[in-house]
């Protein structure tokens, strides 16, 4: 297994993370530019209720890339 970064506590913005830790990414934002995902799921916690990190909801997006579709 690689481990990017395991020997720091810091994540690529300069806040404090821990080991396993979470930070939001805006991948519809540059430099990434995605386009919106074409499916969404939030993640849920123990108790049922959506997950929310720093006012955002948590969750897996899938998006098309339509790059990939013809094989390598």
């Amino acid at each position: 297994m690689i481990m990017t970064n395991a020997d720091s506590d810091r994540g690529t913005d300069g806040r404090k993370m821990d080991f396993g830790g979470y930070r939001p990414v805006e991948l519809e934002a540059p430099p990434f530019s995605l386009p919106p995902p074409v499916l969404f799921t939030p993640e849920l916690g123990p108790s049922g209720v959506v997950v929310t990190e720093e006012g955002r909801v948590q969750g897996l997006a899938v998006w098309s890339l339509p790059f990939l579709q013809g094989g390598f």
